[in-house]
């Protein structure tokens, strides 16, 4: 439990996120840690969201709340799997530098901030939960609070984010440098070696010239030294690149995360209606907060 509690602290402050390595262009998380800490805060704010399964007045069950505990994390997880494919893909073709397990341990991380940051207002559920009766408002609540976390999670992934693709493109930008100054040692070679040749040319021709006075040797015509063109290919930064990418993703994984929330649905429990581990396929995210609204202002 202690060791629980130190991953935490060490997650909330950063410290999973090996910062002097990400600031050398690298990505160093322990995963393992991450997804342990990750499930224990899911369950946490799971029994938090569940709890009023357990106090509604019609259809209490206390299976209802442990079915929302063990849905939590399995909702981040599931929407994690769903969209993580099409970030990897869209990163590589936007030319980003971040491998497979760099992306992954960048979204993990941030995945864990939601989690931390979402079972630290769980209490604050469980106030409201305890306080009133209406359903609507926990469920509108209880999209606050994901949306809430879910912004908090993004701008410290967006700078995470930022931070690699600038180590990255001045560890890029050191590479060219070395090549280009090995570039321009080669072309002082080459001078020095065309003075050499223009020198000796120009000492045979006033050589022949002594020698026949009468006759003024044709002057020799310069050499064409020409050189293979070198072309430096314009790329995109790799900052704007994976902003862009970023950007993109970051909708898709709100509207998919929204959508399976709705499939592994009743999270929260509907008053008028027993237990079950999930509702019929109908409707959308979109439709069921729509009646939300609709109903706690009537």
């Amino acid at each position: 439990m202690a060791r629980i509690l130190t991953d935490i602290d060490r997650l909330i402050r950063g410290e999973m996120l090996d910062a002097p390595a990400l600031g050398r262009g690298e990505v160093k998380v322990d995963l393992r840690s991450l997804l342990r800490v990750g499930l224990v805060l899911g369950l946490v704010y799971g029994v938090f969201m569940g709890l009023y399964a357990s106090l509604r007045p019609a259809h209490a069950s206390m299976l209802a709340m442990v079915a929302t505990t063990l849905k939590v994390p399995l909702l981040f997880l599931l929407t994690f799997l769903v969209t993580f494919p099409s970030l990897y893909v869209f990163s590589t073709l936007m030319g980003s530098k971040c491998r497979l397990h760099e992306s992954l341990g960048l979204l993990i991380a941030s995945m864990g901030t939601n989690l931390a940051v979402l079972a630290s207002v769980g209490p604050i559920t469980a106030f409201f939960t305890l306080c009133t009766d209406s359903y609507p408002f926990l469920v509108l609540l209880n999209v606050f609070f994901f949306a809430l976390s879910g912004l908090i999670s993004v701008g410290i992934l967006s700078r995470s984010v930022r931070s690699l693709a600038r180590a990255k493109e001045i560890v890029a930008t050191d590479a060219d440098f070395v090549v280009e100054e090995k570039i321009v040692d080669d072309d002082e070679t080459d001078a020095k070696l065309d003075d050499e040749d223009d020198f000796v040319e120009e000492t045979a021709s006033a050589v022949i010239a002594t020698l026949t006075p009468g006759d003024s040797p044709e002057t020799p015509t310069d050499f064409d030294r020409t050189r293979s063109p070198r072309i430096r290919h314009a790329t995109a930064s790799p900052t704007d690149s994976l902003a862009r990418v970023f950007r993109a993703w970051v909708i898709i994984y709100g509207i998919v995360g929204a959508q399976m929330g709705w499939i592994l649905r009743p999270l929260i429990g509907t008053p008028d209606l027993p237990f079950a581990w999930f509702r019929p396929r109908e409707g959308s995210f979109l439709t069921g907060l729509g009646q939300a609204l609709v109903q706690l202002f009537r």
